[in-house]
Formats: structure tokens, sequence, C-alpha cells
């Protein structure tokens, strides 16, 4: 027995240091098997021992006996009781974060283990304005169940570490005193980086519960503590989203499109209750319409549910929304007067604001999904009518199922066997729902997510308008969108670099090329429109400006004549910039500029010698780096060196 205790204390420093929340099986086996040889109940006798009888355990049927606080919440409680408060999820999960209050505490399993003379006073005056600032984050950010306990648990993991034996209690104040927390989490962030390097977790799962402690922690202390400290930078390998394929996402949409066309007219031409064999879903294929007949039995209400499944698949691929924001939106009370004078961005894009939060919330529509709205919300009424159950709050929907009489083992697959029952909010498994729903109706939909769909609205913006206003109809940062969401697939890479080197072809002209065209000649090459500046790019880093040299490389009409004299020029250039390489790091935008303007000259430079030839190329070279510039640059060169830009003795 007192072999075991040691043991069991062992393993219990080791779940402390380590901030597991698995029980070692080792435990468990150990006990069982000293309990067999001695016929003796150690483990009553060890649990009264070591954790003793005034330990607070927060099994499953401790937390269902506590009060529970529904999360995130509409409107902050007027009374606390911050030593029993337990977050209700949406999903069914409860979060005890009342535990957070306990500096003396471990966790076996999803058990924590608390000691009641820990509790700290600072924490519990501290917790209830930490609650309320996450309920108004998750809130507006519209993160799903899973996410807000998965960002929530891996900032409970982050406070098991700071409360251990090691720390001496110094991180009570963590949730109230921000310069404590900069420290806490400098100290964690050198923690999880011993993890990786002793391989003891992987990379991936450090990050994300790196990530997840500081966006608890940003949120708490209202302070970007992610932009004053390093981070451990992510193994990109596979991370980011992979697009999708142009003719995936066009079968996508017009298979739902085809799918809710054809139930409408279904539902508007007949009142039948159920199929007889004859409703006819229509699709679009590359060469002709497919038709699909339903199997008899299929009802009414059932293909209701398919139209609405279908119309929210649609609104997904179609505005780029997120699964859990498409969730929370709910009718707004003047949707026909919307309907009647749609907010319009142009000719082809509408916006309709939908209730979200307490909120009304912008969406982006196409004549895709604008056009197909009022007969969504004429289903969502005439279904709620047929079926006889009440409304929900949530505006787009699926439909219960409940077993009909006479259902078998052997029959539990057929149309008929299970019908609608009642409406409910769409899950967090939506697409694969629609899947299994369109499957039964005979329409195979391609293997898509749901950041795959939003990946191909980020790219459709960021394409047609630039970064800024994508990430502004998209609703997330201009770093999100870069990071997470535009990683454009192969076939738009390849058509990106034909069409570069295209214009860089059409830039570099041989010098015995036909001169039918007036040239200017600038400091780079030649204007065949001098004062006419056309941007060569839909989103140029500089604008074309006939009084600024570096617009030149993104004007439609600079060219270079492949000949020693503009090569001089490019050379010269590039001379003069390299020697102004150190003021780089001044300023964010100058520095984007100047790395843009580089790179053009190198890939003019590059074209340049495989037309003239190494040893032309590497002469003039080395005759500019010995200081025979043109005489615009030579000039240029002195002006910069007499304000100070360029040293004397470079």
């Amino acid at each position: 027995m007192h072999a075991f205790e040691l043991y069991h204390r062992y393993l219990k420093n080791n779940i402390q240091t380590e901030s597991s929340t698995r029980s070692p099986p080792s435990l468990n086996y150990t006990l069982r098997f000293l309990e067999i040889i001695h016929q003796r109940q150690f483990r009553d006798e060890i649990e009264k021992a070591s954790v003793g009888p005034e330990i607070i355990r927060t099994t499953p049927s401790y937390l269902q006996a506590l009060p529970a606080l529904e999360f995130p919440f509409d409107k902050a409680p007027s009374i606390w009781n911050i030593e029993k408060t337990v977050l209700l999820l949406s999903h069914g999960k409860r979060l005890p974060i009342f535990v957070w209050c306990y500096l003396e505490r471990h966790v076996i399993g999803a058990c924590n283990f608390c000691t009641p003379a820990s509790f700290s006073a600072a924490r519990a005056a501290a917790l209830p304005l930490v609650i309320q600032r996450l309920s108004e984050h998750f809130k507006i950010s519209a993160a799903s169940s899973k996410t807000v306990y998965d960002v929530v648990s891996s900032f409970g993991r982050f406070l098991i570490w700071l409360d251990n034996d090691e720390h001496a209690g110094r991180f009570e104040t963590v949730l109230s005193d921000s310069g404590l927390a900069i420290h806490a989490i400098e100290l964690y962030h050198r923690y999880l980086k011993t993890k990786i390097q002793t391989h003891a977790s992987a990379r991936r799962t450090v990050v994300n519960q790196e990530i997840n402690t500081m966006r608890v922690l940003d949120v708490i202390h209202q302070r970007q503590f992610s932009d004053e400290i390093e981070k451990i930078r992510s193994d990109h390998r596979g991370g980011s989203t992979k697009a999708l394929k142009d003719e995936d996402i066009a079968q996508f949409m017009s298979s739902l499109a085809g799918i809710f066309d054809s139930a409408l007219r279904i539902l508007d031409s007949g009142t039948d209750k159920e199929s007889d064999g004859t409703w006819q879903l229509s699709l679009p294929s590359s060469n002709d319409i497919q038709t699909l007949y339903l199997e008899a039995g299929y009802s009414r209400a059932r293909l209701m549910d398919l139209a609405a499944m279908s119309y929210a698949g649609l609104v997904l691929g179609d505005s780029g929304t997120n699964l859990a924001q498409l969730q929370r939106y709910e009718e707004p009370a003047d949707l026909s007067k919307q309907l009647a004078a749609p907010e319009r961005i142009n000719l082809t894009k509408k916006v309709i604001k939908l209730r979200a939060g307490g909120r009304l919330v912008p969406v982006t529509m196409t004549a895709v999904t604008f056009t197909r709205l009022r007969h969504f919300a004429k289903i969502r009424h005439q279904i709620i009518e047929l079926l006889g159950c009440d409304d929900i709050a949530p505006f787009f929907f699926k439909c219960e199922y409940i077993a009909v009489k006479g259902r078998t083992p052997e029959t539990r697959f057929r149309i008929g066997s299970m019908e609608p029952l009642t409406i409910q909010p769409i899950s967090d498994y939506f697409l694969v729902e629609l899947r299994k729903k369109t499957a039964a109706a005979g329409v195979r939909l391609p293997h898509v997510t749901t950041r795959q769909l939003r990946s191909n609205r980020q790219q459709y913006f960021v394409k047609n308008y630039g970064l800024p206003i994508s990430a502004e109809v998209m609703g997330h940062s201009i770093a999100t969108a870069v990071r997470a969401y535009c990683a454009a697939q192969e076939g738009t890479q390849a058509n990106d670099i034909g069409r570069f080197m295209a214009s860089l072809q059409k830039t570099v002209i041989q010098s015995n090329a036909s001169q039918s065209i007036a040239k200017v000649s600038v400091p780079v090459g030649e204007c065949i429109s001098h004062g006419n500046p056309v941007p060569s790019d839909p989103t140029p880093t500089v604008n074309p400006d006939c009084k600024k040299t570096e617009g030149c490389f993104f004007c439609e009409n600079f060219r270079v004549h492949a000949d020693q004299e503009d090569l001089r020029k490019l050379q010269s250039c590039r001379s003069v910039l390299q020697k102004i390489d150190h003021l780089q790091g001044e300023s964010a935008r100058a520095d984007r500029v100047y790395q843009s303007v580089f790179d053009r000259i190198e890939f003019l430079l590059c074209e340049l010698r495989q037309i003239l030839g190494t040893q032309l190329y590497e002469t003039t070279e080395a005759e500019v780096s010995a200081g025979n510039l043109t005489h615009y640059w030579a000039v240029k060169s002195q002006q910069l060196r007499l304000l100070g830009l360029i040293a004397a003795a470079t």
C-alpha cells in the first residue's frame, strides 16, 4: 500500500507538470493487480489517503447537479455564484469554469480534482468580467460550440501549468494583471518549445494550444499579446486550405440549384403528399439536362427538407459565410421590404441583412441565392404548417426524422421508413448530412468542406477587388485572408504565371523589332505612350505615374529593348537601389514598393541575359559596378549621396 501511494503521487506530479488531461492507464491496472494479489480493496483506502474527503471532483454527475449558464449569453447574469459557475454550450457540453479559482488542482480524464483550501479570492473577483468578455468575443465571431470548447479548454490547461508547484502561486492574478500575463505567456512559450524539441508533443498540437491561449488572453486583457511576443511557427505542410477545382465548385453549385428549382416546381405544381414515381429532378450537366426520378413514396415534407438544405448549401458557397454564422442567422422582420428594394453593390450583387446575435449582419448574395431567397422563406413557412411543429429562431433549418410504423431493420434505409417530424437548426455536420440527403435522391455531390467553399469566395474577391475589400466582405483580417485562405489552386497559379510571362515577353522586345510605334526614352527603358499610364495589373503595388520612375515597371506601355543600352539602364537602376537597401524596415509600405520594383528588375534582367548572352551581360555589369552608370542614374546617385541616403564611401 505504501508503494502504491508513492507511485500515485509520482503519476499525479507528472499530470500537473505535463498539463495532461489523460489518466495514465498504468494507475488503474497496477491498483487492480495489487487488489487481486493481496485480496484487499486498496482503492477506497488510497483515495481517502491521497485525495482526502474534502476534494472537489468535477465528475459528470457533479456538474449535472450544478446550475448551468448558457454560453455565450445575450445578457450577463445580475448575480454570480462563481464557486459553482458551469458554462453550458449549445452542443450540450459543460465547462466547469469555476475550477480556474482553485490554485491546487489536477485533471484525470475529464474530471478536475480541486483542493478547497486553495480557493483564490483574486481569481474569483476577476472571473465575472473574464466570462463576459469571452461571451462577447465568441458571440461576435460566431464561433461554433466545438471552437468555444477547444479554446476555453486550452486556456484551462495553461492555468493548470501556471498553478503547479514550480511557480509557487506567482500567477494568481494572471486574469487581472496584464503585465503578469505577458510574463506568463513568455514562460509558457518556452515550455511549449521544449515539448516540441523533446518530441513530447506534435508541433501542430502545441501551436494550437499557444494560439488558443493567446486568443483568450487577448480578449481578457483587451491587448494584442500575439503582436508583442514571439510565437511558435506552424508547420505549414498541408496546413493551408486546399482550394477547390473550378469544375468541382461548378458541379456543387449547379447541382444544388437544380435540386432547389426542381423541388420548387414540384411543390408549386400540385398538392400530392408523396411521389408516385413521376417527380423529376432536372440537373444541368456538361452536355445536357440530367433527369432523375424520385422514388415512389418520397414525401412532400421530405422534399421540402431537401430543398431547404440545398438552399443553405447554395448560401454557403455563394456568400462564403462561416457555417457557425449561417447557423445563427435569423429571419429579419423586414425581409419582404429588403427583397423588394435590396441594397445593391452592383448589377449582380446585392446585400441582405439577416439577424445574428441581436444585430443585423450584411450578407452579400449574387443572383444565384438572392433570386431564390423569397422561395426559400415560403418553403420554410409551408413546412412548419405541414408538420404542425413549433417555429425556431434560426432561419436555416433541417428536419428531425422519426421512424414510421412497420419499419424493420431490412427497410430502415428505404424511402418512407423515416419521415420528418419537426424542424431544427442545421448542425456542425451540415455538409455530411446534405450529401446523404442528396445521395438518397440520386444526386452525388463533390466532396467539399466549408473551408474550401469559403476559400473559393475569398479567391474571387481577392482577384477582383483586392485584399482589403475582400477581408471586409468576408469578415476577417487581411492577415487571416492571406494565411488561411489564399492558397490558389494549381490552375489559377498556372494562369497567373502564364499572364506574367506573357507580359514579360511583351515588355522585352528585340532590338531589331519594328520601329513603327514612336517610343520615348525613360530612365529604365522606353515608353510607347508617354503621358498615358495604364496599369499592367488589376491591383498594382505601385500605380503607374509618368513622373515617377518606379511606376514604369507596373505600366502596360513600358518596354525594354534587348540591347546593351537598356541593359545598362536597368543595371544602373538596380545598382542605386542596392545602395539604399539599408533603409528598408522604416516603412511597411516603402518595403513593399522597394521589393516589388527590385523583383521586376531582376525578372527583366534575367530575360535580357538569356537573349543577349552571358558575356555581354557580365561585361556591362562589371562596368556598372565600377561606376559607369547611365547619366540619369549617375546624377540620381549623386543626389542621394548629398541627401545622406547613400554613404560617401559607397
